[in-house]
């Protein structure tokens, strides 16, 4: 504008020009036209522009300080406002602040300062917002801490442990020695060595200190080691050889210690180990005769294993055979004293019934051999023997029958003694006596030796190259004529050893100290010696021991101070006749020795796999067990696991749990157990807070828009940005997210912002579309 008449005062139009400095000059011209000097210009600077908005700096804790300083530059002159928020609210209204602005915050929570400028021409800024500032003053919650199973025998238990995320741990611990460690850092999984101290109680101690400082009350969980194994288990066996195919067992134990029980016949397995408690039935159905051993294993509640127990069982459904006649009174006779003797089963009874010549029927109590029935007073007339044998299993054998004629008119017959039978002498003698003259045959079943002969008080056989077997000597009295009814007389010729014992074996390698063999013959009156070697060194000499044709028990070796080793049982026979037999050996391993610790790597931990692996190292071919439990308790108890074990969690709840692995040596004896924990945490955490776009409004031509926000104490950041359903950007972020949109075209552009656990759990998205 150039010179115009003005008076006074003088107002302008700027509307379109640019900022900037504009000059006002004065002149003055008087009446009579004179023009003054022009006066002192005076300048008048146009700024519509607004400041630009800062960027405010600051802490973001989380932190225990009430008085965070923010601090931010901006244009020269221009006058600061800040405004707080919490927790995304406003709390208080535009106050007058500087650099530095160091609010005193009253209460927990995340907290941002919004500053904006006003310059001095009065434009005021966009207000530009601190990233989240989290003030905490609030202690941690106590530390949950979950022991190991309780009581245990691991010297190296690991404890679980439960904290605030994103928390520091310090722990320590306390025996029944008396010792308190000092507090030391610690970390999950948390393992105590205990080697070399007592067994008892264990008290761990744990407290927290959050990201601010904050330090939590301590927490505690106990721990009871305890490494003494218990004693067997004391069986009880049924009554043995029996019938019964379904025999019961009962057994003691220590209290709280569980039990497993398997049944075998010799090397064969009838049921494999499984849990049992007090007491154990056999179901022998449609098995074989024989013996049947029950082992039982034991573990206290802290896993000890201890020693096992074996009872044993014969069972014998089989009857005897009938007795054999030995002698028998000669018939038909006058005398009314009739005897009788047998041979039978060692070990069993007679059952013995007469049957008179009128069919009358008469069962003789205590019947035994030699038998001498009285039949004094009674008719002459045909008299039945029959005799049974029962065995100690109380089966009842075939019968032997035997007559005897009574004749008052009769001669009476001679009365013969003979030798002992069966016997290995060739010469064997008989005598007799008879108020008459006698005469004398041998037989061997039908083939008649010496045909009747006189004979006076004794008769010496020669057996010389005869075969065995039972020859009868028959004696009969001679007198006017008349002849008696033969007294016979038999003798077992036998010289051929017995055929070697049966032994049944008690179950091997085992840990048992009282092992139990059976010792089975058929040999009829055969007797056993037995002697027990250990690596071939006699450890016990030739002794008597017990045989039968079920099967006795050999349970007189205690092996409780013994070394682990090879023991062997030998048995020889001796038949009646006093023929010696082989000998027949059985081995026993005694093997108490625990196996080596079994390698374990657990899965990720905390983790939301809700089956969880863990995979297995181990030295050797060993059977694996595998226990897994909670701080509720036992989950699945041990049970044959192979080079790895899948858990299956879907029904569980959120926590800490723990697999045992231990090796079994074939004996039984269990290894140390390695425990490795595993947090299931499926619960997703907080999201993001505080999302906003920094220094870009919504809508705007920045191609490297910034977003911040303020994620949970304890997690990580996960940044995706969509554009649509095409996603532009999958990374880990912390508490900003600049975007690269150098290349991309107009539209809409959505961050999805997720905070990540230790578990890998995400949260909900916080979103911000740009």
């Amino acid at each position: 504008l150039d010179w115009a008449p003005c008076a006074g005062s003088f107002s302008t139009d700027l509307t379109g020009l640019p900022d900037g400095g504009y000059v006002l000059e004065a002149r003055a011209t008087d009446l009579a036209g004179n023009v003054s000097a022009v006066g002192t210009a005076a300048t008048y600077v146009l700024d519509t522009t607004a400041p630009v908005a800062v960027v405010v700096t600051g802490p973001t804790g989380p932190s225990q300080l009430r008085s965070p300083a923010f601090t931010w530059s901006g244009e020269a002159g221009a006058r600061a406002e800040c405004q707080l928020s919490r927790d995304g609210v406003v709390v208080g209204g535009w106050v007058t602040c500087t650099s530095g602005y160091a609010p005193v915050l009253d209460r927990d929570g995340t907290w941002t300062v919004t500053v904006r400028l006003t310059d001095a021409a009065g434009n005021v800024s966009e207000p530009a917002t601190s990233g989240g500032y989290v003030l905490d003053t609030t202690a941690p919650p106590t530390p949950v801490v979950t022991p190991p199973q309780t009581p245990g025998r691991d010297l190296a238990p690991s404890w679980g442990v439960i904290v605030e995320s994103g928390a520091s741990m310090e722990c320590r611990l306390s025996g029944p020695d008396g010792v308190t460690g000092a507090w030391a850092p610690c970390t999950l999984p948390h393992v105590t060595s205990l080697t070399g101290r007592p067994d008892g109680a264990y008290v761990l101690e744990v407290r927290a200190t959050d990201v601010a400082g904050n330090l939590s009350p301590v927490g505690s969980g106990t721990y009871v080691l305890d490494t003494v194994p218990p004693a067997a288990a004391v069986i009880t066996t049924p009554a043995s050889p029996g019938r019964s195919r379904i025999p019961t067992f009962t057994f003691t134990v220590e209290p709280g210690a569980s039990t497993r029980c398997r049944v075998t016949s010799g090397s064969t397995v009838v049921s494999d180990f499984v849990p049992c408690s007090g007491s154990y039935t056999v179901d022998l159905t449609g098995l074989p005769d024989g013996t049947y051993t029950l082992s039982v294993r034991v573990s206290d509640a802290a896993g000890n294993p201890g020693p096992a127990a074996t009872g044993t069982y014969v069972l014998d459904t089989t009857g005897p055979a009938a007795p054999v006649l030995v002698t028998s009174p000669a018939s038909p006779s006058p005398s009314r004293s009739a005897t009788w003797t047998f041979s039978y089963e060692p070990g069993g009874t007679l059952i013995c019934r007469l049957t008179f010549p009128t069919g009358a029927v008469r069962e003789i109590s205590g019947c035994t051999s030699p038998l001498t029935i009285d039949l004094t007073g009674l008719p002459d007339g045909t008299y039945s023997l029959t005799v049974r044998a029962v065995d100690p299993a109380g089966n009842v054998g075939a019968a032997l029958t035997d007559t005897h004629v009574i004749d008052s008119t009769a001669l009476a017959p001679p009365t013969v003694t003979g030798p002992v039978t069966p016997g290995s002498s060739r010469t064997p003698r008989w005598t007799f006596s008879s108020a008459t003259a006698t005469e004398c045959r041998l037989t061997r079943g039908t083939t008649v030796l010496n045909d009747w002969v006189s004979c006076s008080t004794q008769y010496v056989a020669a057996l010389f190259n005869q075969p065995d077997g039972t020859y009868t000597l028959s004696v009969r009295s001679i007198a006017n004529g008349q002849v008696s009814a033969a007294a016979t007389s038999r003798y077992v010729l036998d010289t051929t050893a017995p055929a070697a014992a049966t032994i049944t074996p008690p179950p091997t390698p085992s840990t048992n100290r009282r092992p139990v063999w059976t010792v089975a013959s058929g040999e009829l009156g055969a007797t056993a010696e037995c002697r027990v070697l250990y690596f071939g060194s006699v450890l016990r000499d030739w002794a008597p021991c017990s045989v039968s044709p079920a099967g006795s028990l050999f349970d007189q070796l205690d092996l409780s101070d013994a070394t682990d080793g090879t023991y062997a049982l030998v048995v020889r026979l001796t038949d009646a006749a006093g023929n010696r037999g082989a000998e027949v050996v059985s081995a026993y391993v005694l093997d108490t020795s625990a196996p080596v610790g079994v390698g374990v790597t657990g899965p990720p931990s905390p983790g939301n796999d809700t089956a969880p692996t863990w995979t297995f190292t181990t030295a050797g071919n060993l059977v694996l067990e595998c226990r897994l439990t909670s701080e509720a308790g036992v989950i699945s108890d041990w049970d044959t696991c192979v080079d790895s074990f899948t858990a299956d969690l879907s029904e569980q709840p959120d926590g800490i749990y723990f697999l045992s692995v231990r090796a079994v040596s074939e004996a039984g004896t269990p290894g140390p157990e390695t425990t490795v924990p595993y947090t299931l945490s499926t619960l997703a955490p907080d999201g993001p807070t505080l999302l906003v776009l920094s220094g870009t409004k919504p809508v705007d031509n920045d191609r490297s828009p910034t977003w911040t926000f303020t994620l949970p104490p304890g997690t990580t950041g996960r940044c995706v940005l969509m554009q649509g359903t095409r996603t532009i950007a999958d990374e880990a972020c912390t508490d900003r997210f600049t975007a690269d949109l150098s290349r991309a075209t107009d539209g809409s552009y959505t961050l999805y912002v997720y905070a990540v656990d230790e578990a890998g759990t995400r949260s909900e998205p916080a979103t911000s579309t740009y």
